[in-house]
């Protein structure tokens, strides 16, 4: 929210004071004396308190006026606020402090006690820092301060919660204890200087309506508020001190250091100085702190207490010294610069491949020669010189002439060869095998020569980058790569045995018998395969468990006719395969054996009459006897039921009988057949 500053005046009279103004900083706030009613018109809409301190009661602090109080007599003090029109204020006050300043605002604490809106002391305060506070709706508050004690200060804040235009009104109206009531001067601000800048003093928070008298070293007197003393010396340093008048009454007097420091004395080394052009001499600045070198252009840094100085010509530099103090001087030095021998190197060719060579020469005559890096060069101090090295290089020469030298530099380019590197998206299986190359060469190559290290000549080369080669039989190869990069330089690259070709086994095998009846389907396999480590067999009959085999010569019952095809899968120690399959045929077949006499006479003998057969489904199966008469005396829908010769219990009679069968065969065939048995005992 936005914050209103409005400055309260101090006035030292009795009775009653009206129109002060509202202020809102505690720091700039107001003298509160005994005996003295204040009236001033409240803040609307002015802002709110300073954050940082602790309000106490007051959840909120709209448009605030802050008042202290210097206790002159010890005791209880209780002051009375009221508005005019009657609106809603609230305030709160903390204390005792040891000045009115230094509280605003950490120091402004407070615990959780309620409001306190009535006249007296309150049961819950002091809380911390805090001596009484009220958020009530009241138009009038009592803030009432227990044992105040003479010399301590007590801060006030009154705040206009309503936010409507109103006058607050409040004085002294209880309490044994007093306010102090004389004026104080405001605390001064001194000035550090350097000798021959202006000094400067100012008031903090002056007194409006108050006279200034100002009085320091060497003779100093001033009436103005905030005086300036130009062309500082050293005698001007010391203490300074002010007093505020106010109608008849004077300040105890304030006072501030003024200090005038001197301006160092600045040097430089060495005194004299003299180089070579192209080298440098250590420039050291001394009798300050910090330093300014000028002209930059030829020196290392243009700050530093040392730098380099590397003119090209003779030149004379300025240093401005800075102490801790901020004070400045300066010193001069003039630099003497004279060139070496004149001269320019060449490199011949200027661009080579790794592992050639290039002439590098001196074009100027000159006493000596010093070639540096030496370790690829023929000659490291002569005036021409081989060099060989493995990358790019820059060489520099140095050329003296008496005590001066000049220096030159070449860069020799070197182009490496080309790091061939490749690779293949497979590097071993089965005949035939079909492998992609795939060039990774570094740096840029614009013609390839591959070698497959195969025998038929005709397919062994490809010119491709990334090419396809097809290796037709088992076999370990040798590849390699030939490649010239786009700055001609050539070299190749071998990877021993990278390729391995494995040899495929041969599926073979014989089966008996190949036709086979579904009442005795039973075949035998015999593997004549070749090269295999591995069999798996598939016979056919997909449909039922332990239709396969992995072992090689494994047999098989079929159980069901129909033409199945036996699948062999040969696999080589290096993972290769072959398939070979053949037909067994299964033909149909379904026969039912009935009796046509039995002797139910316990003898253990063809006691029971009973039927059996082959490709008969159980399921449905059902057999029928009758008597002479066409009288049914027996019946069963299971296959395996026997009929012992007895109806309902009695022995049946020796005679012939008429038999009726149902049934479906495994190719779901229905039949009926009918015929006769005879019971003899």
């Amino acid at each position: 929210m936005k914050k209103v500053f409005l400055i309260l005046a101090t006035a030292i009279v009795f009775g009653y004071l009206p129109s002060f103004s509202q202020n809102n900083l505690c720091v700039q706030s107001s003298p509160f004396c005994t005996g003295t009613t204040y009236n001033f018109a409240a803040g609307v809409n002015a802002g709110t308190a300073e954050v940082g301190a602790n309000y106490g009661c007051l959840f909120s602090q709209p448009n605030p006026a802050w008042y202290y109080m210097q206790v002159g007599i010890s005791g209880t003090i209780e002051i009375q606020m009221q508005s005019t029109p009657q609106v809603d204020i609230d305030f709160c006050c903390w204390g005792p402090f040891s000045n009115q300043t230094t509280p605003c605002v950490a120091q402004l604490t407070a615990g959780t006690a309620p409001t306190h809106s009535s006249p007296g002391p309150s049961p819950d305060y002091p809380s911390q820092n805090m001596v009484d506070c009220s958020y009530s709706i009241n138009p009038i508050e009592y803030c009432y301060i227990p044992n105040a004690v003479t010399g301590t200060y007590y801060i006030l804040l009154i705040t206009n919660y309503s936010n409507l235009p109103c006058n607050i009104i409040f004085s002294q109206t209880g309490g044994t204890g007093t306010t102090n009531c004389g004026i104080l001067a405001p605390p001064i601000n001194g000035d550090t200087v350097c000798l021959g800048e202006t000094i400067h003093l100012s008031v903090n928070n002056p007194v409006p309506g108050a006279g200034y008298s100002w009085t320091g070293p060497n003779g100093f007197t001033s009436t103005a508020m905030n005086p300036s003393i130009p062309n500082a010396t050293a005698a001007m340093s010391g203490t300074y001190s002010l007093t505020i008048t106010i109608g008849t009454q004077v300040s105890p007097a304030v006072t501030a250091v003024v200090i005038v420091n001197p301006n160092p004395a600045i040097s430089v080394s060495p005194v004299t100085a003299a180089i070579c052009v192209g080298t440098a001499v250590d420039l050291t600045g001394s009798g300050a702190s910090n330093y300014v070198w000028t002209p930059a252009a030829s020196l290392s840094s243009p700050t530093g207490t040392t730098v380099a100085a590397s003119p090209t010509a003779t030149t004379t530099y300025s240093v401005i010294g800075t102490d801790t103090n901020g004070c400045t001087g300066s010193a001069n030095i003039t630099v003497t610069a004279t060139y070496g021998p004149v001269i320019t190197v060449t490199a011949n060719p200027d661009h080579i491949c790794a592992g050639d060579s290039s002439l590098l020469k001196v074009n100027g005559n000159a006493q000596s020669y010093s070639w540096s890096p030496a370790a690829t060069l023929t000659n490291p101090s002569g005036q021409s010189t081989t060099a060989f090295p493995l990358v790019t290089t820059s060489y520099s020469i140095v050329a003296a002439n008496g005590g001066c030298n000049s220096t030159a530099e070449v860069t020799l380019i070197v182009n490496p060869v080309p790091a061939i590197d490749f690779s293949a998206d497979k590097i071993e299986g089965c005949e035939p095998l079909i492998v992609n190359f795939f060039d990774n060469t570094t740096p840029a190559i614009d013609n390839w020569v591959w070698d497959f290290g195969t025998d038929a000549a005709s397919n062994n080369i490809s010119y491709l980058q990334n090419p396809e080669h097809a290796f037709l039989f088992a076999g370990t190869f040798d590849i390699s790569l030939t490649a010239t990069s786009t700055n001609g330089c050539k070299t190749t690259f071998i990877k021993p045995e990278m390729i391995h070709v494995f040899p495929i086994p041969v599926a073979e095998f014989t089966s008996v018998p190949t036709v086979i009846s579904v009442l005795d389907s039973t075949v035998w396999f015999s593997d004549r395969s070749f090269g295999a480590s591995v069999w798996q067999w598939d016979f056919g009959d997909y449909y039922l468990d332990g239709n396969t085999s992995d072992i090689p010569n494994p047999m098989h019952k079929y159980s069901d006719t129909g033409t199945y095809v036996v699948t062999e899968i040969v696999t080589s120690e290096f993972g290769c395969t072959d398939t070979a399959t053949r037909n067994i045929i299964v033909t149909p077949n379904s026969a039912l054996f009935v009796p046509n006499a039995f002797t139910p006479n316990h003898d253990g003998l063809n006691d029971r009459f009973f039927v059996s057969g082959d490709g008969i489904m159980e399921s449905d199966f059902n057999l029928r006897i009758f008597d002479r008469w066409g009288r049914l005396v027996f019946f069963t829908p299971d296959l395996h039921a026997a009929w012992d010769g007895l109806i309902a219990g009695e022995k049946a009679r020796e005679g012939v009988y008429t038999w009726l069968i149902y049934y479906m065969d495994v190719k779901y065939n229905m039949h009926k057949i009918k015929g006769f048995v005879t019971l003899i005992y």
